[in-house]
């Protein structure tokens, strides 16, 4: 997701406890290039939710708010 957005920053790994709350913030300034990568933006929504046992992924696009409870079964 990074390599389209200028401003992103790609974290490595980590390892530890996780305290149950994950939170991603992207910032979209290249509306174009966000549209061409709408399906790895969702594959990535649904594997943060499935490889980090959320019970639900929100994210908020063009003032609508989203929820994702059941996660794809990956590749």
């Amino acid at each position: 997701m990074t390599e389209n957005e200028p401003d992103a920053v790609d974290l490595p790994d980590a390892l530890g406890v996780d305290s149950g709350i994950s939170t991603q913030c992207f910032s979209v300034h290249v509306p174009d290039a966000f549209l061409a990568n709408l399906p790895r933006i969702r594959e990535f929504l649904h594997r943060m939710g499935r490889e980090t046992n959320q019970g639900e992924i929100a994210f908020e696009f063009d003032g609508r708010f989203y929820r994702i409870r059941r996660f794809d079964e990956g590749k």
